[in-house]
């Protein structure tokens, strides 16, 4: 989570400095982003075959009730969805 945190700090903080050079904000207005060192990355483990097959049929199944759904929605005209 920190590196992603890191990420979109990193970004913030390239378009606030983009800002300070164009003149559209102070430099003074552009707070201290705190940026965390040593993120541990790494990955922790990986999913045997059981555990894929067991996230591939419960990812289907909500798959398939979620476009069931907006199929049935779909057909429904304009005017009386809401």
């Amino acid at each position: 989570m920190k590196a992603t945190t890191n990420r979109r700090l990193t970004v913030l903080r390239a378009m606030l400095n983009f800002l300070v050079k164009r003149g559209t904000i102070q430099k003074s207005d552009v707070p201290a982003f705190p940026i965390a060192n040593n993120v541990d990355n790494k990955r922790r483990g990986y999913l045997d075959t059981e555990d894929m097959e067991k996230l591939l049929k419960a990812s289907r199944d909500t798959c398939t009730h979620s476009c069931a759904s907006y199929t049935r929605l779909a057909c429904v005209p304009a005017r009386l969805r809401n």
